[in-house]
């Protein structure tokens, strides 16, 4: 038992790898071929590919599409967001999982600064946790538990 579940994380494991290289590598080709001098606008699109990465490890489980896209749209409009898969969705069904990511996506599409955090806790009531907080605020601008 132990030896498949050690075969089944080596390949979560390589298709993480694959899909990170397969992501980043023409980015890191730019990269190199401009000797390291970005405009601007390349700059802020490494940065986001960086986040987006970032994502992929810490958040593996949290991210569908509408996740993805609505995490770099708060990106763009200067959001700081951190992305923790703690296990805290496992058990869920295709379907189940899909219905409270889309939910969790939907919830700060208008967050317009500070910081954003989306976990999925293991062992609570609930599945996710959105925090959306400012600097300088005594209470969150968003706070909200799914299940």
């Amino acid at each position: 038992r132990v030896l498949f579940r050690s075969e089944a994380a080596g390949r979560v494991r390589s298709t993480l790898l694959e899909k990170t290289l397969r992501t980043s590598l023409p980015a890191l080709n730019l990269i190199a071929a401009l000797g390291g001098v970005l405009t601007d606008q390349q700059k802020r699109e490494a940065v986001l590919l960086e986040a987006a990465l970032r994502d992929e490890i810490r958040g593996e489980a949290l991210l569908n599409d509408s996740m993805r896209k609505a995490i770099k749209d708060a990106r763009q409009r200067g959001v700081e967001v951190l992305v923790l898969d703690e296990g805290g969705l496992e058990g869920l069904s295709d379907s189940e999982r899909e219905l409270i990511l889309n939910r969790a996506a939907a919830s700060f599409v208008n967050v317009a600064e500070g910081r954003l955090t989306v976990r999925a806790p293991r062992g609570e009531d609930w599945r996710i946790t959105v925090a959306a907080v400012r600097p300088g605020q005594a209470a969150p601008d968003l706070w909200l538990k799914l299940s």
